[in-house]
This record gives structure tokens, C-alpha cells and sequence, in this order.
């Protein structure tokens, strides 16, 4: 059985899924289930699209925030 890397249990546990590369990898799909949101919500989110709500894109920096320890800078906005 494959290993989670974040709740260090076996991919059938519910925990948060990997992609099976890295160790600390979490996967889109798995931000989209824990958020209750779609996957192509959470990657306009990540991608820096603009038609998202702002509370929506807020759970979901967040949720990626909490789970990979990566925040995000605001200096790193996207203008074009």
C-alpha cells in the first residue's frame, strides 16, 4: 500500500494524496477535497486567475498553506 506523506497513513486512509514522486507532495485533487471545492477552482486559485471569490481563494491559501508550509508572498502578484 502506498504511504501518505502527510498523514503517514496508507492512501485509503483519507488523508491527503500524493502525487507518488516526492515526499510532501500534495495534489491539487487533494486540496480540491479539503476544501469541498473543485479541482479547476483550486488551480485558477493557484494559477493566479482572477475569476475566483475572495473568500473562495482565501480557504484555499489556506488549505495550501497548512499543508505544504508554503505562504504567499504579496509581492509575488501577477500583473499581465
Amino acid at each position: 500500500m502506498k504511504q501518505d506523506s502527510v498523514s503517514g497513513t496508507g492512501s485509503g486512509s483519507g488523508g491527503f494524496g500524493t502525487t507518488g514522486g516526492g515526499a510532501g507532495r500534495v495534489t491539487v485533487r487533494a486540496i480540491a477535497a479539503e476544501t469541498g471545492l473543485s479541482i479547476a477552482t483550486v488551480s485558477r486559485v493557484i494559477n493566479g486567475g482572477e475569476n475566483v471569490a475572495a473568500d473562495t481563494r482565501e480557504r484555499v491559501l489556506e488549505v495550501v498553506g497548512r499543508t505544504t508550509g508554503v505562504r504567499r508572498c504579496s509581492c509575488a502578484v501577477r500583473t499581465c
